[in-house]
């Protein structure tokens, strides 16, 4: 948990700072340091403006790390000044002072948003309860790591209002192993021994680091707790080394500017869903966060900046500002709200610093302040996270999770063997017009409609709601899909977004399957083509011709080229091809480079093209002409500017492109 401001301050104690120095000399009184607050306030304004999703601060999860350190340096210290003072380590006084500082806001943001999926907020997260009973119960981060999901996927939709939590319950584990561990050290041997002990365990576990994300993948190097105590362990190697130092060299301060300096440029420059965080490489950011910490402890400019008020009074409600603006920022988005515009995402940071000046003067305050021991401070909270998961069982579950569940995949599936008789030709389904918002649903066929859709993850949102419409409508049609992230049709060249190149192979193999096996298996009656991203991005075919985008003429006749050859192919092999015209991305999640417009613009002209030239056989579902007639172009059926929700695909299916296939296959 983040350590604010409260945990430097003397009412954490029983007895007076001041009595440090008649027990142990060389022992200084480890009091308030309104610096560590400025930098808990810049940490925290990192990391609530990458989760805004500004395209300049891709790398803004960094501030994490940063309280990580902060929080080792800071518990280390208070445990080593209490033992300095007493002879000991009281663990029920620390693990009480503890849960009256965190537990009551953290608990307190469950409950709101069960009050909030009450008036049906959240109602498309997957496995909402799972994710409440892991923030309870402090092992969030074990949690995402089981359900094999990515942080990765941060800014897509449907994503959990509690996703946050599992760095709180990485500190959280932390704080019950570490004074336990503390005591030991210094009670079987001297601050020194346990100073090197700490120090070992620093580098064993960030070896340890690298070794998780070579062996179990870049998820388990971010989310597993071994690989990011090094981050922790960092700030408690720097309290040992401080705790017998009465004055920190005044040269220290010049560290501060380069140490922040760099702290900043990394959380501008570094990636948002790959590099040195998910390699086990962030135990060297925690040493420089640790150079930085060491240099605010001697009196210099950038101390003096930190130590202002505007950043004080952030740092000290930054535990709040956490906590309650993920959830904030969620609810926004599922209502259609883009963060990176300024007005938006001023009306998100007030709405999330009201509920945290709230909760830290009504809530917060008080109970920390509260003289309560440590046993009934131990029963309430367990009185309260129990009431809270009562709560949760209560909870009504998700409306449509974004992984279609087995039984409705099952329901809606095409079934090898069941009957391919030709469909009958409908005079109504001619007069079918291609410019309708929506079309109603007719008599069935005389057997279902077999419809496949290959496609990228755009068309794989698309699937999932088309297959929740078939489940319910199994006379008029059945429904198949295969899909891959950014899917490519258009082969050769070198895909110049390192992202998109990884997943060229993949989505290759995914359309040669389709073609060799899924299609004379399945015999589906209409197949159905979306590409967005890999086949508009730019490419390099030979170092003479250099880097070209779809704008490029020779990109574009390119594109024509293999779009062409895929509609032949698969029109050799079912009676109708249907291309899907994907609508110009509002943003692209995890990317924070801008969108290029016209790139998106040309493939939908080839698209098109491809389909005009085509013929009888050949029809195109103009997805962005449908968007702009019904008034859905912007954030409110794409929050992640990409993707639509499983209620938005179905919906879209239910109205008009479920019956609309249907109408299609049997058209003349």
């Amino acid at each position: 948990m983040y350590v604010v401001a409260v945990a430097m301050r003397t009412t954490d104690f029983p007895e007076p700072q001041t009595r440090v120095r008649d027990v142990d000399a060389d022992m200084p009184s480890f009091g308030h340091q309104p610096a560590l607050d400025g930098l808990r306030g810049v940490a925290v304004v990192l990391v609530l403006l990458f989760h805004a999703g500004l395209p300049w601060l891709s790398g803004g999860y960094l501030g994490v790390s940063v309280f990580f350190t902060l929080s080792g340096y800071l518990i280390t210290s208070l445990l080593l000044t209490e033992h300095a003072r007493s002879g000991r380590v009281s663990l029920g006084a620390f693990y009480g002072r503890r849960m009256r500082r965190l537990l009551p806001a953290s608990t307190l943001c469950v409950a709101l948003i069960i009050a909030a999926r009450a008036f049906g907020a959240f109602s498309q997260v997957e496995g909402l309860r799972g994710d409440m009973v892991g923030a309870l119960l402090q092992s969030f981060n074990w949690v995402k790591l089981a359900k094999g999901q990515s942080y990765g996927n941060l800014f897509l939709g449907g994503i959990s209002p509690l996703e946050h939590y599992w760095s709180l319950a990485i500190e959280e584990q932390f704080y019950w192993i570490w004074p336990a561990l503390i005591l030991g050290l210094l009670t079987i041997g001297s601050r020194r021994f346990a100073a090197c002990v700490v120090v070992g365990l620093f580098v064993a576990l960030s070896v340890t680091a690298v070794a998780i994300a070579g062996i179990f993948g870049p998820d388990a190097a971010y989310w597993a707790t071994p690989a990011r105590l090094p981050e922790v362990l960092a700030g408690s190697v720097l309290a040992f080394l401080l705790s017998g130092v009465r004055r920190v060299p005044t040269e220290a301060r010049w560290l501060a500017v380069p140490s922040l300096g760099l702290i900043v440029l990394l959380s501008m420059r570094l990636p948002s869903d790959s590099g040195p965080a998910y390699e086990g490489a962030l135990p060297l950011f925690a040493m420089l966060a640790t150079v930085l910490i060491y240099s605010l402890q001697a009196p210099g400019p950038i101390r003096s900046v930190l130590s202002t008020r505007p950043l004080v009074t952030i740092g000290k409600v930054s535990y709040g500002l956490y906590l309650f603006h993920w959830p904030v920022f969620v609810l926004m988005r599922e209502r259609g709200w883009d963060l990176t515009e300024p007005v938006e995402l001023t009306a998100a940071l007030a709405i999330t610093a009201g509920l945290s000046a709230v909760s830290y003067r009504v809530i917060e305050t008080p109970i920390r302040r509260a003289r309560i021991r440590p046993r009934p401070t131990m029963v309430w909270a367990g009185v309260a996270t129990v009431a809270v998961l009562i709560g949760v069982a209560g909870m009504a579950p998700s409306v449509s999770p974004f992984a279609v569940n087995d039984r409705i995949i099952d329901a809606a599936a095409i079934v090898p063997g069941e009957s391919v008789r030709p469909l009958r030709a409908s005079a109504v389904a001619a007069a079918a017009d291609r410019n309708e918002t929506s079309v109603a649903l007719g008599s069935p066929p005389e057997r279902p409609v077999r419809i496949l859709l290959v496609g990228d993850s755009t068309l794989q949102s698309i699937t999932a709601g088309l297959q929740l419409w078939a489940s319910v409508h199994q006379d008029h049609a059945r429904v198949s899909g295969t899909w891959a992230p950014g899917l490519v049709y258009l082969r050769g060249g070198d895909i110049v977004d390192p992202r998109l190149r990884d997943y060229a192979v993949a989505s290759y193999n995914v359309v040669d399957h389709a073609v060799v096996r899924l299609i004379p298996d399945l015999q589906p009656d209409v197949v159905v083509l979306m590409t967005t991203l890999s086949d508009a991005t730019p490419r390099k075919w030979s170092d003479s011709e250099g880097v070209i985008s779809p704008t490029d003429t020779r990109y574009r006749e390119r594109l024509i080229g293999a779009f062409t050859d895929l509609t032949f192919t698969l029109s050799a092999m079912v009676p109708r091809v249907v291309w899907v015209v994907p609508p110009v991305p509002l943003a692209v999640p995890l990317d924070p480079a801008p969108v290029d417009p016209a790139q998106y613009v040309v493939q939908q002209e080839v698209i098109r093209r491809v389909v005009a030239a085509a013929g009888n056989g050949v029809s195109l579902v103009d997805l962005p002409r449908f968007l702009e007639l019904t008034g859905h172009a912007g954030r409110d059926w794409r929050p992640d500017g990409l993707h639509l929700p499983d209620e938005i695909a179905r919906l879209l299916a239910e109205t008009y492109l479920g019956p609309w296939l249907v109408r299609e296959a049997v058209r003349p």
